[in-house]
């Protein structure tokens, strides 16, 4: 087992084991306060099956796109493996709200030698992932026909590259949110004059977060826990870009310190659910990810 954020540094207030039945049980390993994504909810996990550890992995969950990615110990491999990585989906489904899954091009093989060996691109297939891309989709198709008829059939490592050049994509449920990538939201919050580091990017942040707070009316912070202030204090550069902030609603801003305040819990579950729930913000964070493509 290789070593995981999650495994190491959760605390048991942050594990929660979900019995799923047939002898399968799943920890799930929140990261604590202040060693957690900056804007996604990165909880990892460790599946049981009769107290036999079988895989482990993560998701790193956010409205709209949830990744996540699994490593299946060699006895359980083989048959086994889709049933355990199905329930392990289905765990997040019920436990977080997940509608929409996805599986990053590593996992299928992109720069992953072992991922085309093992033609991971099929076994997320059979599990009901696919690719948006109209190109590649043709390509599955195409191959997916031929292994029909062929089960003895491998894909050959150039067609199971391209596939694995793009991610892919499992819907269960609708989620009426935004799809952009966090990495440029990170990117869209780094640019606008921000030092790197020193004593200067302190002074900026600690400006940017006095705005912030300021704007939505957030109070006296110093009454706040300490991890609830510092989460806070994380997420206010990406709120203090935010166009027209002063002119939301009350409730609106009221929300979004909530939800500031829930990325420093015991867990990030309501986090998770306050963002999902704050349209305003989701779209907002779209917009400045936008501009940054638009710029590039």
């Amino acid at each position: 087992m290789r070593e995981t954020d999650t495994a190491v540094l959760c605390e048991e207030t942050g594990l929660d084991v979900q019995p799923m039945g047939d002898g399968l049980h799943i920890a799930l390993l929140t990261l604590p306060p202040g060693r957690r994504m900056p804007f996604d909810a990165y909880v990892g996990y460790v599946a049981f099956v009769n107290a036999m550890p079988a895989a482990y992995g993560g998701a790193w969950i956010f409205p709209g796109r949830s990744k996540i990615g699994i490593n299946i110990f060699p006895a359980f491999r083989g048959g086994p493996s889709a049933w355990l990585f199905a329930r392990i989906i289905q765990c997040y489904a019920m436990r977080f709200g997940v509608g929409r899954f996805e599986a990053e091009n590593y996992q299928l093989g992109q720069g992953n030698p072992e991922g085309i060996r093992s033609g991971a691109y099929w076994f997320y297939d059979r599990l009901g992932f696919r690719t948006t891309d109209g190109e590649l989709a043709k390509v599955a198709e195409s191959e997916r026909k031929v292994r029909a008829h062929d089960r003895g059939r491998r894909t050959s490592p150039e067609v199971l590259r391209k596939l694995a050049s793009r991610p892919m994509w499992l819907d269960l449920a609708q989620e009426p949110a935004p799809v952009f990538d966090l990495v440029d939201l990170g990117e869209a919050v780094m640019r606008p004059h921000v030092p790197t580091a020193g004593k200067d990017r302190s002074k900026v942040i600690a400006g940017k977060v006095q705005e912030v707070s300021r704007t939505l009316g957030a109070g006296d912070r110093s009454r706040w826990p300490v991890a609830e202030c510092r989460a806070f204090e994380d997420l206010a550069p990406a709120i203090a870009l935010i166009g027209g902030l002063a002119h939301w609603s009350v409730n609106d801003k009221r929300e979004l310190v909530a939800l500031m305040r829930a990325k420093g819990l015991r867990t990030e579950d309501r986090y998770i659910a306050r963002l999902r729930t704050h349209r305003r913000l989701l779209a907002a964070w779209e917009q400045l990810v936008r501009a940054v493509e638009d710029a590039q």
